[in-house]
């Protein structure tokens, strides 16, 4: 009898997460397809559909955004430690009003991933697949996607561990943060030249985070952060101009498109420097900004 209502409550758990991961991919698509609309009417985006890269960040998208990942490899990670993590589960905000517990969330995981993304271009073994995303030389909607999934893997611990764990953010309130955050994502990598007018020192607009992908020196180490601006402004990272650069990518460095190649690289890089890589010198690099 224990065993059948196991074997339930299992399979109810896994109704939820794929109903929950349905929602969310078509949030999220519906969002993408209507900035891709944008982006094409910018001008100069025709071959953009038919470009070999456009293809394989849509495919990374349908990975992690269609279900796969989230079921293949976040849930698979989530049950077998969940005994472990047990210790985090203090639920700081569980009895906070959601008008104070969304806001709260989020600064606290924006300012820790705004750190996380800063120490993927310190540390070399981190850079290692960071580099993936950003080896591309163009932009779109669906770039935000074009991620390792041992890179992507360790942001989501970063980023949904608080929410999740310590902080116990009531599911009721995932809704409006959830949709906000994925608009904004969508809007981040598109080629359009909005700067949000006053909310550039803010928010994250597709102009600010351009120049975080830019091949320029200049623009070298500048506008870590995921959603709000301000940590750039804060930490002295954020770049001085806020106008799209003119090419984007790693100076010397073209990545296969292909995704096995994507995928087996970072661990060939790493087996062949023993862990021991130098630190980015382009387009990520970690000179000249401030000291961690």
């Amino acid at each position: 009898m224990m065993d059948r209502l196991s074997d339930l409550a299992h399979r109810a758990g896994l109704a939820v997460l794929a109903q929950a991961t349905g929602y969310a991919f078509l949030m999220y698509l519906v969002f993408s397809l209507l900035v891709l609309w944008l982006e094409t009417r910018r001008g100069g985006r025709a071959g953009l559909l038919r470009s070999r890269a456009f293809m394989n960040d849509v495919l990374y998208a349908l990975f992690y955004r269609g279900g796969l990942y989230a079921v293949f490899v976040w849930a698979l990670l989530v049950n077998l430690f969940q005994r472990q993590l047990a210790f985090l589960q203090l639920g700081l905000l569980r009895d906070v009003p959601m008008i104070v517990s969304v806001p709260l969330y989020w600064l606290v995981g924006d300012f820790l991933f705004y750190w996380f993304h800063r120490l993927q271009h310190r540390v070399p073994a981190l850079w290692a697949f960071h580099r993936v995303h950003h080896a591309a030389q163009s932009l779109n909607t669906f770039s935000q996607n074009r991620r390792h999934p041992v890179e992507y893997t360790l942001n989501s611990l970063v980023f949904y561990l608080p929410l999740a764990f310590v902080l116990g953010l009531s599911t009721k309130s995932w809704v409006p943060w959830f949709m906000t955050a994925q608009l904004l994502e969508s809007l981040q990598h598109a080629q359009l030249d909005w700067g949000f007018g006053p909310l550039y020192r803010l928010v994250v607009s597709p102009v600010f985070h351009s120049i975080h992908h830019s091949s320029d020196p200049r623009h070298f180490n500048r506008n870590f952060g995921p959603m709000l601006s301000v940590w750039d402004y804060i930490f002295g990272t954020a770049a001085a101009d806020a106008v799209r650069p003119a090419q984007y990518g790693i100076e010397g460095t073209v990545m296969p498109e292909s995704l096995a190649a994507q995928t087996v690289g970072p661990f060939l890089v790493l087996a062949r420097s023993g862990l021991r890589l130098d630190a980015p010198t382009s387009a990520a690099a970690v000179e000249p900004a401030p000291p961690l």
